[in-house]
């Protein structure tokens, strides 16, 4: 006899539904197992239900390295291949010249490779328990797509028992607060688009609000563009318009308020778009050849068939997604355009004459093409780890050299890098030509080297309430959108912690990362450590004793700074950093491996000296020189592309 009912608990929202659920009599918990897909605050489960299972548990043992792989093998051959009237995917995607599939490839990659993951290990745990009815507690249409698939020959049903109209007042009062914020960017650019410096060459510098915070000696502003926007304006031969992107509400309303002259923000020209007839025109016309392509390439089944992983359809699962793309206003191609043309109308208003990217091929990605189609020369600089399977530098031949035309995907006309190993990466992995490629070193490492101060260690931990007798473990953050992996990733660090003696744990959160996250799982494993957001990166790198993060950049700035790092990766989801892991950054994958790795950086001295000796060998081919010239190099290139 199977289980009575399986209740599939895969949100917060879900999790709420079914606590309003049972509190109403509306559902029965009694001999119902519980699947959780994120680790919530269970108390509620703990005392109502006699059977939890963790979703997460069934992952063990697939390989997701091996699914990243093959689904970037999957989004670089499906769009060349013949689907319409003997065109590919990348043909048929045409805008003023060009392909509009590079500006949703990114994203649609993220789609596919989450589709697989969740198929593989749902796959796995419908097979391997005793199920023969599932609650579903939200409507999905991709999920239950994909159920419906994977129960197929399988005695399972399937009902829904959904409450999201309980929500609704919520979601319309955060959209609210977003539309104030958003109109308070668009008055700012109205006001500053005047700012602008009169008779010289113009450079756009593209800026992220998310990445506002910060960064040395108690500067703030964008970690990645801050010293090239400063030696810029410093000195005066250039006219500097910083062109500041929020991605989201959070970054917005930082950007608000704390982002002044002279950052435009990109809302600004957003709201432009709408009243601009000949962009209007184009996107209507645009949109009408979309919804007829759409009809056409639903029809028949030469798309469809081209989007199959290991007998997992991805068209039939990521229908509606993909019809979003064709047919939706943002997010999608029609939202691409718009950015497009919106990147066109900037350089020509303020007359370009070069662009600055950050992340040239994604938040960026418009302004390379736009700049391309105006003549205008596009300069990128690298801004983090890349790594062999990183979706925005992994490209094949086909795509950068399969179209006579400009179809092919398009890099900026330089990009910079931090050292040679990124560029034979580049090389290598990405397709790039030698020639576009300028090893410079990280531009925002110059502090490190221009500052001769020295930070007093005292004076830290007393502003961090540290006594000085503990050595200092730093959890470097970042924005994950599995919480689950961040909860198990923590209170593993935490439980290595307490075995050992005089030991303090700082969390240092990410600018675009939410604190509350973190004290709200540290109460709940009932731990005390330091929390910080809005403080000094490399002064707490200089006072601390290990560095552990599971994919920041941060790592390798600790190197640099001469101080041990460790990768966790217990869900081995994060293979990025290749040699490094068997040098001078070890990757941890059980609780055992990383209490034994932390227990020789932080009591053996022998050990230390000899981590530091080999870090000190990994700067030149990771980081070139820390000489604090790196800005210098990249303006230099700046300078000849203006000529």
């Amino acid at each position: 006899m199977g289980t009575k009912n399986h209740i599939f608990v895969r949100s917060a929202n879900d999790y709420n539904n079914l606590k309003y659920l049972y509190k109403n009599n509306e559902i029965n918990l009694d001999g119902s197992v519980i699947v959780l897909w994120e680790d919530f605050n269970i108390f509620f489960l703990n005392n109502n239900v006699s059977n939890i299972i963790h979703f997460k548990d069934f992952s063990k043992g697939i390989d997701i390295n091996r699914i990243r792989n093959d689904t970037l093998e999957l989004i670089k051959t499906f769009p060349h291949k013949k689907i319409h009237e003997k065109k590919t995917l990348v043909e048929l995607l045409e805008y003023d010249g060009y392909s509009l599939w590079w500006f949703i490839r990114q994203g649609f990659f993220g789609h596919c490779l989450r589709i697989v993951k969740e198929a593989l290990i749902l796959d796995r745990f419908l097979k391997n328990s005793n199920i023969k009815h599932i609650i579903l507690l939200s409507k999905d249409d991709e999920f239950y797509s994909l159920l419906k698939a994977l129960i197929i020959g399988l005695d399972i049903k399937i009902e829904f028992v959904t409450l999201q109209e309980i929500h609704e007042d919520r979601n319309y009062l955060e959209k609210s607060k977003e539309l104030v914020v958003r109109f308070g960017r668009i008055f700012q650019g109205f006001l500053r688009q005047f700012n602008l410096s009169k008779n010289k060459k113009r450079i756009l510098l593209v800026t992220l609000s998310q990445n506002w915070g910060n960064i040395y000696g108690g500067l703030k502003g964008d970690s990645f563009s801050y010293t090239i926007m400063r030696d810029l304006l410093k000195d005066g031969k250039y006219g500097v318009v910083p062109l500041d992107i929020a991605l989201n509400k959070k970054a917005a309303y930082i950007a608000l308020k704390e982002k002044k002259r002279p950052f435009i923000p990109y809302d600004y020209f957003i709201f432009l778009s709408f009243i601009d007839i000949r962009i209007q025109r184009r996107l209507k016309k645009l949109k009408s050849r979309l919804r007829n392509l759409w009809k056409v390439l639903n029809a028949n089944q030469e798309l469809s068939n081209s989007l199959v992983y290991d007998k997992i359809r991805l068209y039939e699962v990521l229908k509606k997604r993909i019809e979003g793309y064709f047919l939706d206003d943002f997010d999608s191609l029609i939202g691409a355009a718009r950015n497009y043309e919106i990147g066109k109308k900037i350089m020509s208003k303020f007359g370009i004459n070069l662009v600055i990217c950050i992340d040239e091929n994604g938040t960026s990605r418009f302004l390379v093409y736009a700049a391309h189609s105006m003549g205008v020369p596009s300069l990128a600089f690298q801004h983090g780890i890349i790594h062999p399977t990183h979706i925005s530098y992994n490209y094949s031949r086909q795509d950068v050299d399969f179209y006579d035309n400009n179809f092919n995907c398009l890099f900026a006309d330089r990009t910079a890098v931090f050292g040679s190993h990124f560029k034979k990466l580049l090389i290598t992995q990405g397709n790039y030509q030698s020639k576009r490629l300028v090893v410079t070193g990280q531009t925002k490492m110059d502090f490190l080297s221009n500052d001769k101060k020295k930070v007093d260690k005292k004076q830290t931990l007393m502003k961090l309430k540290i006594h000085p007798s503990y050595k200092i473990v730093v959890f470097a953050s970042q924005p994950l959108k599995n919480i689950s992996e961040l909860k198990l990733t923590l209170s593993t660090i935490i439980k290595c912690i307490r075995k050992l003696n005089k030991v303090s744990l700082v969390i240092k959160v990410h600018p675009g990362d939410d604190e509350n996250t973190y004290y709200q799982i540290l109460k709940e494993l009932n731990f005390q450590a330091t929390v910080i957001k809005r403080f000094d990166l490399y002064e707490i790198l200089s006072v601390s004793d290990l560095i552990l993060s599971i994919s920041s950049t941060v790592m390798l700035e600790a190197l640099i700074m001469g101080k041990p790092a460790i990768q966790v990766n217990l869900m081995e989801k994060h293979n990025f950093f290749g040699e490094l892991q068997r040098t001078v950054l070890p990757q941890v994958l059980t609780d055992h491996d990383l209490y034994l790795q932390m227990k020789k950086f932080l009591l053996s001295e022998k050990f230390r000296k000899e981590s530091k000796d080999k870090i000190n060998k990994f700067i030149p081919e990771y980081y070139f020189k820390i000489d604090g010239k790196s800005t210098k190099r990249f303006l230099n290139i700046a300078t000849e592309l203006l000529k």
